[in-house]
């Protein structure tokens, strides 16, 4: 939690591998932990879902994985996101690339946020699914999910769905089982959703 580029956290950092060092040859060592941190385990939008070392990851075990390490250059906002958790036949309705400037890659609920409405709501998430020509009753409220994404404080207010209609597949959306979904590499705010409020444990494929 404290910042790598500080001499005394470096030097604790260098003692922890030091190890390992002594039991792997020190370039491959290297080079497995240089591409590691350039291709999954960035230091913002980490992609846990695709990580060999997410079941021994202890940032990962408390959900810190997007708040370190800290960055004390940027204002913090707050961003308010809307979603929706439709299931249907056992399985959940989840999008891909559906907010790119966030959460380009990642699958997620069906979500609306500030930076995209302005001043989000339940009815202006019906809405927006519905210009996406998805037909959907919004119902009770599930709960709330917290998390943070660089300089963002998010608080995430999420809906039961139910659909309506017949609705084709879009090219970045699917349904999947709970098996398949915590298998896909997953926003923040919908891991958190099936972890917390669906109490759909991670990793039991």
């Amino acid at each position: 939690e404290d910042d790598p580029r500080r001499a005394p956290v470096r030097r604790r950092l260098e003692a922890l591998v030091a190890d390992a060092l002594q039991a792997h040859p020190p370039g491959e060592l290297n080079q497995a932990i240089m591409e590691l941190g350039a291709r999954v385990c960035a230091p913002r939008l980490p992609r846990c879902g695709e990580c060999p070392g997410a079941p021994y990851c202890e940032a990962h075990a408390l959900g810190i994985e997007e708040l370190i390490p800290p960055s004390s250059k940027e204002a913090v906002h707050a961003v308010t996101e809307y979603a929706a958790v439709i299931e249907h036949d056992g399985r959940y309705l989840l999008f891909r690339g559906q907010r790119p400037s966030l959460v380009a890659d990642m699958w997620e609920f069906p979500t609306l946020d500030s930076r995209i409405a302005g001043r989000p709501s339940k009815d202006g998430l019906r809405k927006h699914l519905d210009q996406i020509s998805w037909e959907v009753e919004l119902g009770a409220k599930l709960g709330e999910v917290r998390h943070a994404m660089t300089n963002r404080r998010i608080s995430c207010r999420v809906y039961e769905g139910r659909l309506l209609g017949h609705n084709p597949p879009a090219p970045e959306s699917g349904w999947f089982t709970p098996e398949e979904v915590v298998a896909l590499p997953l926003a923040a705010s919908a891991r958190k959703t099936l972890t917390d409020l669906l109490e759909t444990p991670l990793g039991s494929t």
